[in-house]
């Protein structure tokens, strides 16, 4: 997550909805979700007993933004008796499991173990919406799209990553990529916030950012982008 973002989440944690547990203005429960309705209530049913290591990804020698994404030093073996997991919490931070670089990879739910290969994104909880970001790809001219285990990647020649913003419904537990379109839908309801993004030039990099704007105006603030 951006640094500069920091003051929205302080602003944004005061979100209550007895709905939603993991919305409530308490502390997160420390441990790993096996599924999603545990991260939806914070109730993770397994305890976190392993390390955390974090991995820096530069997507793109044209982008000088770099992505990081985490991991459990859990080995095959016992990720095996472990087996599929949603994501995990420090008792800070959550982080929700990532599927970088596949196409349309957002299964709810996989059916495959957590294990050395597992990588995690931090998930920033805004509301019934919350935000992550993690590396997506673009297929080349020509590469031949394959089936793989979480969902469609690219085969052939190696693709063009890039840091990919994503959306996930709490009501529905729907993962979405936050494309322009879908910022420019929910700015409608927000027209003063909707000009100033309009001007901005290089968007695709900004989206994260006019979330966070977004979501705040919501709860009451005013502040623009400078």
């Amino acid at each position: 997550m951006r640094k500069e973002w920091t003051i929205w989440l302080l602003f944004i944690a005061t979100v209550t909805n007895a709905q939603y547990p993991i919305l409530e203005p308490t502390s997160y429960e420390r441990g790993i979700y096996r599924s999603f309705e545990e991260f939806k209530n914070n109730n993770p049913s397994l305890p976190l007993t392993y390390q955390i290591f974090s991995e820096d990804s530069k997507p793109s020698l044209f982008d000088k933004r770099v992505q990081r994404l985490y991991e459990l030093e859990i080995r095959k073996k016992e990720g095996r008796k472990i087996g599929p997991v949603f994501g995990f919490c420090d008792g800070k931070y959550i982080y929700i499991w990532s599927r970088s670089y596949k196409k349309d990879a957002f299964p709810l739910f996989s059916e495959g173990p957590v294990g050395p290969n597992a990588r995690f994104a931090k998930l920033l909880i805004l509301d019934t919406i919350s935000y992550f970001e993690d590396l997506g790809a673009t297929a080349p001219a020509g590469a031949p799209l394959v089936a793989g285990p979480y969902g469609t990647m690219y085969g052939g020649a190696n693709p063009s990553l890039y840091i990919r913003g994503n959306l996930l419904d709490l009501r529905t537990g729907n993962i979405t990529e936050l494309t322009k379109g879908r910022l420019n839908e929910l700015l409608k309801n927000d027209p003063e916030l909707s000009a100033v993004f309009e001007k901005e030039s290089g968007k695709q990099r900004k989206l994260g950012e006019y979330l966070m704007y977004y979501t705040a105006r919501k709860r009451g603030s005013r502040e623009l982008p400078q």
